[in-house]
């Protein structure tokens, strides 16, 4: 019987909806309102939806016109200085020691990666960042709005920063940086690296010699061997500074500058903080019996799992 009086109930209620529709329905006929006029191109019920759309469309066009202002500001604010870069995507240079290559703008640093990547090596070859580049700066694009370039897909300062996020230089260890890179003391802000690749930092593989470089408030997560400059290194890392980096591995080693060193590292500084479960150093997650660290030190915070194996301020 209970059963019967809730299916009884339900259509009880399925009834009075009908009724209530049907009777407001002919309200309104009585008052003169067609069904037409309710229904029709240019009735009342049309009428509230184009409105409703208007609303809605008039709300995107809003957040679109904030998000342009929170561009300006943001480039307002930023202290990197517009690039002024006539070939953008083509490195200047012949990649001597007296004429480096040089990387100019947001777009000479993708296609410098995508060309490390690709296999070039730039053994016995030199680069320089000819100024601070940053990634969520429009100033720091010739067109931030450049699509189908280097494998990003969509318009690129949008890619790099929300999307995909950027490829690190040379993804495996069989295609490693093993020229000279010269910051020149210049900065890399808002990176972010988020790939499901195991080894994640700027550089991936360093053979060479990276110096004279700072990372500034990026993220760089990976799933195994992560760094701000590299996440590994055989070569030598000098005078570098990861600041306001946020550090994350999910499995394995994460260091402030470097994830595994087998190399020199002399004179860098971390103020970053670091979180990972495995091996965590404020310079290098691990440095191999090789390998150097030198007149380093770090400020930033090291966060762990109960699960960590190695931990330690510097390595």
């Amino acid at each position: 019987m209970k059963a019967n009086k809730k299916i009884l109930g339900t259509k009880e209620r399925g009834i009075t909806l009908i009724a209530l529709v049907i009777t407001i329905i002919v309200l309104l006929i009585l008052a003169g309102v067609s069904i037409a006029m309710l229904t029709g191109q240019n009735g009342i019920l049309t009428q509230a939806q184009k409105a409703k759309n208007e609303t809605e469309d008039a709300a995107q066009n809003e957040a679109n016109i904030l998000d342009s202002y929170q561009d300006i500001i943001y480039d307002t604010i930023t202290e990197v200085s517009q690039v002024e870069d006539n070939n953008p995507g083509v490195l200047e240079g012949s990649g001597t020691e007296e004429d480096p290559y040089t990387i100019s703008s947001v777009e000479d640093f993708v296609v410098f990666s995508d060309n490390v990547t690709k296999g070039n090596t730039y053994q016995n070859q030199y680069v320089e960042l000819k100024q601070s580049l940053d990634f969520k700066s429009n100033k720091s694009y010739v067109n931030s709005e450049k699509t189908d370039f280097c494998g990003y897909e969509g318009e690129l300062k949008t890619e790099l920063t929300e999307g995909k996020g950027f490829i690190t230089i040379g993804t495996t260890e069989e295609k490693p940086f093993m020229g000279e890179f010269n910051g020149n003391g210049n900065s890399i802000i808002g990176l972010t690296i988020k790939s499901e690749n195991e080894n994640q930092g700027l550089f991936c593989n360093n053979e060479g010699i990276i110096k004279n470089l700072n990372i500034i408030n990026s993220k760089i997560s990976g799933n195994y061997t992560v760094g701000s400059i590299a996440s590994i290194n055989k070569g030598e890392i000098l005078n570098c500074l990861s600041q306001g980096v946020e550090l994350t591995t999910k499995l394995g080693e994460c260091g402030g500058i470097c994830g595994k060193s087998n190399g020199k590292i002399e004179g860098c500084v971390n103020k970053s903080d670091i979180t990972g479960i495995g091996s965590i150093g404020g310079i290098a997650a691990v440095n191999i019996t090789e390998g150097e660290v030198l007149s380093c030190y770090n400020i930033g915070n090291i966060c762990v799992s109960e699960n960590s194996s190695n931990v330690g301020g510097i390595v």
